[in-house]
């Protein structure tokens, strides 16, 4: 999915794999924090939940980014929304939640 763009071209940044984009929603989230090492951080995100949850931002990020009707919906609710349903899956599938 690095530089996703609906014409083909790469013309938007690259996107963060999970542990990076993990780092910059944690140095966000603790403006007081920010100077963190990434170990220390990659510690701090481990929880597998959160990583999900951050994946499927960066996924629901993009929908919303590229459907105008999507713009005020609360990305949260729709990644706890898709948990909850993942929960009825197979172990397999839902060995994150």
């Amino acid at each position: 999915m690095t530089g996703f763009s609906p014409t083909g071209d790469p013309t938007l940044p690259n996107i963060p794999n999970l542990q990076n984009l993990s780092r910059i929603m944690w140095r966000h989230l603790n403006p007081a924090l920010a100077g963190t090492p990434d170990g220390e951080i990659d510690c701090l995100v481990s929880d597998p939940q959160i990583r999900v949850r951050y994946a499927f931002l960066r996924l629901g990020t993009l929908q919303n980014y590229y459907d105008p009707k999507s713009c005020n919906i609360s990305q949260w609710l729709q990644i706890d929304r898709k948990l909850i349903s993942n929960c009825t899956l197979a172990v397999d599938y839902t060995n994150a939640c």
